[in-house]
């Protein structure tokens, strides 16, 4: 049996792409770099940044260049747990 839990920070698979999310309280601005195209990652409050982005498939490469001193990839089973927004 497999199982899968919503993580609160890195990226998560969903029905549409992928979900990210970083815990930087005294950033001003975040950038998500995900296989080389920037996309702002908003605030979400107490501290959180977070941004869903379409068509992100297992394995895309992602990073949070003030925060990442390497690139991460998507999780490589995650087609296996994709999760859906209740």
């Amino acid at each position: 049996m497999r199982r899968a839990h919503t993580m609160a920070f890195g990226s998560e698979l969903v029905e549409t792409g992928a979900r990210f999310a970083l815990w930087a309280p005294t950033a001003r601005d975040v950038t998500l770099v995900l296989d080389g195209q920037d996309y702002p990652l908003p605030e979400a409050g107490e501290g959180w940044r977070r941004a869903e982005v379409p068509g992100v498939t297992a394995g895309a490469r992602y990073g949070f260049p003030s925060t990442a001193t390497s690139w991460c990839p998507t999780p490589p089973r995650a087609s296996s747990r994709r999760t859906s927004r209740a």
